[in-house]
């Protein structure tokens, strides 16, 4: 894999055969992989933060009903 850069600051990671290829065609040309990172987007993942009251709440040893109750009263919390 090799990392290629163009006029337009676009920035690729691509296999050699392909690399060789933009590069022999003028427009672009070979840049360091750091380059790659500073360009790329980052993807970020949702993970399901539970807080402590969450934990809290799981850990008490109360009802189902209770429960759920407990959880809808510390989510409208969390979104005032």
């Amino acid at each position: 894999m090799k990392t290629v850069k163009n006029n337009n600051e676009d920035v690729k990671r691509v296999d050699d055969s392909t690399a060789q290829m933009l590069v022999n065609s003028g427009s672009w040309f070979y840049c360091n992989k750091e380059e790659y990172k500073k360009h790329r987007k980052s993807v970020k993942s949702k993970q399901s933060k539970k807080s402590v009251d969450d934990k809290d709440i799981e850990n008490r040893g109360l009802s189902d009903k209770k429960l759920r109750k407990e959880r809808k009263r510390a989510k409208a919390n969390r979104n005032l």
